[in-house]
């Protein structure tokens, strides 16, 4: 089960390149209702020039920096100043300003992962466009109404802010449960063979693997125990045999290859090590108390070297396997 600051993570990383967006598309919109102003209108261009700046670096923290939910709310602000900053001389200003609050306000719900984030962003936006009041009316009067204006739009904010991240949540879920699917062997719950494959070949392209070694174990007289005491009760054997593997090698990756047949990889400790591992998991599957008969099993160990790929391992592992079988099971063999 993911923690919950897993989750967390996880949706940021997923709204991201949303925020992302959005920020650029606020340095456009500045860009655009600059080169849109009246001739007429004086602008301190270097003010100008110095917040585009100071927004530009505000993004690419907020891309690079894991708290990124600060530094989106400072671009959001940033460029709000510039808006308001060009919209000051105009005639028009309140209605202008009021458009954009009310704009900027909505554009911004989807991006936050909280919704309090979400309030003081928005909050903030409508205290820069009104000068440090949350009413702005375009033609004076009506505060009532524009109090009515500024909380409407904030609560239709806080509705999508809440929709959206329900949206991203589920999506995580989703996904969460296709790669539980993919990669998740139904019946035992430990990995399958092609997760237990991917995890081997990503830690060989990233260490050295001179000392790694691969154990194959196979459930000794499984076809019996299904056909003596039934399917529901084998399963269960596979359940037991799998978490004690698991408890076992709790660190390294292990999965179930097929049928009766398990794999763990050992990423150091040689031949040594793996005998021990091989030798305690064995102990414990003894100890299981599944059915009126003792569980065994047996274990094929083969020893990595540098110009062996993890195919030709296995084979080695699978000889050694049969080896063990053949030296009468409960008992693992080195190839």
């Amino acid at each position: 089960m993911k923690s919950k600051v897993t989750r967390v993570n996880e949706f940021r990383a997923l709204i991201k390149p949303l925020s992302l967006g959005m920020q650029l598309g606020g340095i456009f919109l500045v860009e655009i209702a600059w080169f849109l102003a009246e001739d007429s209108y004086k602008y301190d261009n270097r003010q100008l020039i110095f917040l585009a700046a100071l927004t530009i670096v505000s993004i690419f923290a907020s891309w690079k920096i894991a708290f990124f939910s600060l530094f989106s709310i400072i671009t959001v602000w940033l460029i709000c100043i510039e808006l308001s900053l060009l919209a000051e001389p105009s005639i028009n200003r309140n209605y202008w300003t009021a458009v954009l609050s009310i704009g900027i306000s909505l554009a911004v719900a989807p991006v936050f992962s909280r919704t309090s984030e979400y309030i003081i962003v928005s909050a903030g936006i409508w205290l820069i466009f009104g000068r440090g009041s949350l009413i702005a009316t375009p033609f004076g009067g009506d505060t009532n109404w524009a109090w009515l204006s500024v909380s409407t739009v904030i609560l239709v904010g806080i509705f999508l802010n809440a929709l959206f991240a329900r949206i991203h949540r589920q999506s995580i879920l989703l996904r969460d449960k296709l790669v539980d699917l993919a990669f998740t062997d139904a019946l035992t719950g430990i990995d399958n063979r092609r997760k237990f494959l991917s995890d081997v070949d990503e830690i060989q392209g990233a260490r050295d693997m001179s000392s790694a070694c691969l154990l194959m174990l196979d459930i000794d007289n499984f076809k019996r125990i299904n056909d003596d005491f039934g399917h529901p009760l084998g399963d269960e054997v596979l359940q037991q045999v799998a978490q004690t593997i698991r408890r076992t090698v709790a660190d390294e990756p292990c999965g179930r290859l097929g049928g009766e047949e398990f794999g763990i990889f050992l990423t150091q400790g040689g031949e040594e090590r793996a005998a021990k591992v091989a030798d305690q998991i064995l102990a414990q599957i003894r100890k299981l108390n599944v059915i009126d008969r003792r569980i065994t099993a047996s274990v094929g160990i083969s020893k990595m070297n540098e110009e062996q790929s993890f195919f030709e391992l296995m084979k080695d592992a699978d000889e050694a396997l049969y080896l063990a079988k053949s030296r009468g099971k409960d008992c693992f063999a080195v190839f």
